[in-house]
């Protein structure tokens, strides 16, 4: 009895369609990934946005677009966390 991996189906061996399936998987991730526009990174505020206290510098030069000191960014990202799904 030939193996599974081999056996013909209409023509085709089971090997030859998980190939195909696998390219047009492949097709479609593509087609998503180059549509994809990453979103705009806005600049770096001088002053955090939830306690108004000073950025320091070095973190907005580390993280583009960063909107919080680096406490009210912890707390943010803890709180967010809690309401995942």
């Amino acid at each position: 009895m030939p193996s599974t991996s081999t056996r013909p189906l209409g023509g085709l061996t089971v090997a030859d369609i998980a190939d195909l399936a696998n390219d047009r998987a492949q097709w479609h991730l593509d087609l998503v990934l180059s549509a994809h526009v990453p979103a705009p990174v806005c600049e770096s505020l001088e002053d955090c946005r939830s306690c108004g206290g000073p950025i320091p510098e070095l973190r907005r030069l580390a993280v583009a677009g960063c909107q919080r000191c680096i406490e009210c960014q912890g707390y943010f990202e803890r709180k967010g966390a809690r309401y995942a799904g």
